[in-house]
């Protein structure tokens, strides 16, 4: 990534919001361990997003939605993300954004996202969906990019 690239998308970024998230992480994994403090941020998480998500009166269940809502709630908070692919069976998530760049020393890409991702795909989609991360800015790519797939029946 080029550095003005960089620069353009940290212009909006909410330097308050994400450095208080990665300081809390960073001392609860110094308290409680790794795991107990994923745990804990997972369950903060969820907590505070559903209820700015339930804001937006989107419809459960559509892959529409979901990058609607998502798209207004990170942009809000300064994260550039994309939504390349949308149909009923797949979703392609893209962070432009590195929400928290100042983790990567202390956490994964996977460890980061697993305290909100599963929480977004269950509450706006619903149960029978999976995940994985394709890209990591954290390892050099462009972007984070996280697949989303519906589980068939």
């Amino acid at each position: 990534m080029t550095d003005t690239k960089s620069f353009s998308q940290m212009n909006n970024y909410n330097h308050a919001f994400f450095g208080l998230w990665e300081e809390l992480l960073k001392e609860l994994k110094v308290t409680y361990g790794k795991n107990e403090a994923l745990q804990l941020a997972t369950r903060i998480m969820e907590k505070s997003l559903s209820k700015s998500y339930n804001a937006t009166g989107f419809e459960k269940g559509s892959g529409i939605e979901f990058a609607r809502v998502l798209k207004i709630r990170d942009n809000a908070v300064g994260i550039d993300v994309l939504f390349p692919e949308i149909n009923q069976n797949k979703i392609v998530y893209q962070f432009i954004t590195d929400p928290f760049p100042n983790l990567k020393e202390h956490y994964t890409t996977e460890e980061i996202y697993s305290t909100f991702i599963p929480f977004k795909i269950r509450h706006i989609l619903g149960e029978n969906w999976t995940y994985s991360i394709s890209k990591d800015i954290w390892k050099n790519d462009e972007i984070t990019e996280v697949i989303i797939c519906k589980n068939p029946k």
